[in-house]
């Protein structure tokens, strides 16, 4: 369990339905590095998994704390699924850059569950 930060705090009160005050990032992986020059979600999934423990942000969620007499904090989620976080998400053609930027402003552009890792 780990208290947040009082900039993520700051970050996570101007929240509102107009505004998110979450960071996100994109990783692009070359398929040409992956096992057979395949990548898949499963291959993806079975290199993931078992280094979860080297990241455990990557599986806690937010708990805050009652009459929000305090900062929230990070608590590891005993139902934590990858499944829920592994997407595969298709482009229209042609793919390129413009399309991949509209997606993930698409998806950043959404607030956060709160409840899930």
């Amino acid at each position: 369990m780990q208290q947040l930060s009082s900039l993520d705090a700051q970050f996570l009160h101007i929240e509102s339905p107009t505004t998110t005050g979450h960071v996100g990032g994109l990783l692009l992986l070359d398929p040409a590095e992956a096992p057979d020059g395949i990548l898949t979600l499963d291959g993806l999934r079975e290199v993931l998994e078992p280094r979860l423990h080297l990241a455990p942000m990557l599986r806690q969620r937010l708990v805050t704390v009652p009459l929000g007499l305090a900062r929230p904090y990070w608590v590891d989620d005993p139902d934590f699924d990858i499944e829920f976080h592994l997407r595969e998400i298709a482009l229209p053609e042609p793919g390129d850059d413009a399309h991949l930027s509209e997606q993930v402003g698409r998806i950043h552009a959404r607030p956060l569950d709160r409840a899930r890792p």
